[in-house]
Protein backbone atom coordinates (compact mmCIF):
# COMPACT_ATOMS: atom_id res chain seq x y z
CA UNK A 1 0.00 0.00 0.00
CA UNK A 2 1.02 3.26 -0.71
CA UNK A 3 0.10 6.91 1.08
CA UNK A 4 -1.72 9.59 -1.15
CA UNK A 5 1.08 12.14 0.38
CA UNK A 6 3.96 9.15 -1.08
CA UNK A 7 3.31 8.82 -4.47
CA UNK A 8 5.75 9.32 -6.77
CA UNK A 9 7.10 8.68 -10.52
CA UNK A 10 9.25 6.02 -8.59
CA UNK A 11 6.75 3.80 -6.63
CA UNK A 12 5.00 3.99 -9.54
CA UNK A 13 7.80 2.54 -12.14
CA UNK A 14 8.66 -0.34 -8.64
CA UNK A 15 4.77 -1.10 -9.26
CA UNK A 16 4.84 -1.34 -13.17
CA UNK A 17 2.41 -4.30 -14.34
CA UNK A 18 1.12 -4.66 -11.35
CA UNK A 19 -1.75 -3.73 -9.00
CA UNK A 20 -0.85 -1.24 -6.27
CA UNK A 21 -3.36 0.01 -3.67
CA UNK A 22 -3.08 3.53 -2.75
CA UNK A 23 -4.81 4.88 0.34
CA UNK A 24 -6.42 8.55 0.41
CA UNK A 25 -8.22 9.80 3.66
CA UNK A 26 -8.54 6.32 5.00
CA UNK A 27 -10.33 4.51 1.75
CA UNK A 28 -8.68 2.14 -0.64
CA UNK A 29 -8.21 2.77 -4.23
CA UNK A 30 -6.98 0.08 -6.56
CA UNK A 31 -4.42 0.88 -10.09
CA UNK A 32 -2.39 -0.29 -12.23
CA UNK A 33 -0.23 1.16 -14.01
CA UNK A 34 1.80 0.15 -17.44
CA UNK A 35 4.97 2.84 -17.72
CA UNK A 36 6.34 2.69 -21.56
CA UNK A 37 9.36 5.00 -20.91
CA UNK A 38 9.65 5.95 -25.09
CA UNK A 39 5.79 6.46 -25.22
CA UNK A 40 4.12 9.70 -25.66
CA UNK A 41 0.82 8.35 -25.21
CA UNK A 42 -1.54 7.48 -22.03
CA UNK A 43 -4.65 5.46 -22.01
CA UNK A 44 -6.77 5.18 -19.21
CA UNK A 45 -9.44 2.33 -18.55
CA UNK A 46 -11.95 1.75 -15.91
CA UNK A 47 -13.85 -1.11 -15.01
CA UNK A 48 -17.35 -2.54 -16.59
CA UNK A 49 -19.90 -4.96 -15.23
CA UNK A 50 -18.02 -7.81 -13.23
CA UNK A 51 -19.37 -10.95 -12.07
CA UNK A 52 -18.08 -11.42 -8.49
CA UNK A 53 -19.15 -15.27 -8.77
CA UNK A 54 -16.23 -15.66 -11.30
CA UNK A 55 -14.29 -12.96 -10.10
CA UNK A 56 -13.28 -10.64 -7.33
CA UNK A 57 -12.25 -6.97 -7.47
CA UNK A 58 -9.67 -5.13 -7.40
CA UNK A 59 -9.84 -6.26 -11.50
CA UNK A 60 -8.42 -4.57 -14.33
CA UNK A 61 -10.83 -4.68 -17.34
CA UNK A 62 -8.50 -4.80 -20.67
CA UNK A 63 -5.21 -5.28 -18.66
CA UNK A 64 -3.83 -7.35 -21.72
CA UNK A 65 -4.36 -4.57 -24.30
CA UNK A 66 -1.04 -3.46 -22.86
CA UNK A 67 0.18 -6.55 -25.00
CA UNK A 68 -0.38 -5.47 -28.10
CA UNK A 69 -0.64 -1.16 -27.51
CA UNK A 70 2.64 0.12 -26.59
CA UNK A 71 1.22 3.23 -24.65
CA UNK A 72 0.78 4.02 -21.29
CA UNK A 73 -1.88 2.91 -19.42
CA UNK A 74 -3.69 3.03 -16.70
CA UNK A 75 -6.71 1.09 -15.18
CA UNK A 76 -8.61 1.69 -12.56
CA UNK A 77 -10.58 -0.68 -10.24
CA UNK A 78 -14.17 0.30 -9.24
CA UNK A 79 -14.07 0.01 -5.67
CA UNK A 80 -17.53 1.12 -5.26
CA UNK A 81 -18.22 -2.59 -5.76
CA UNK A 82 -16.08 -3.83 -3.32
CA UNK A 83 -17.91 -5.59 -0.45
CA UNK A 84 -21.44 -5.00 -2.42
CA UNK A 85 -23.30 -7.69 -4.43
CA UNK A 86 -22.90 -5.13 -7.42
CA UNK A 87 -22.02 -5.95 -11.05
CA UNK A 88 -20.90 -2.56 -11.89
CA UNK A 89 -20.73 0.46 -9.59
CA UNK A 90 -19.33 3.69 -11.84
CA UNK A 91 -17.49 4.94 -9.19
CA UNK A 92 -21.11 5.80 -7.18
CA UNK A 93 -19.38 5.86 -3.53
CA UNK A 94 -21.84 6.62 -0.45
CA UNK A 95 -24.25 9.63 0.28
CA UNK A 96 -21.31 11.92 1.04
CA UNK A 97 -18.86 10.85 -1.63
CA UNK A 98 -18.36 9.40 -4.99
CA UNK A 99 -15.85 7.88 -5.79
Amino acid sequence: MIKYEELSKEKLLENNGKGVEISLDGESFFFSVNIVEDSDKLIALSGGALDQSKKLPPVYMRSKWKDDIKYNFIYTDDNAIHGKNLKIGWGVGNKDRHI
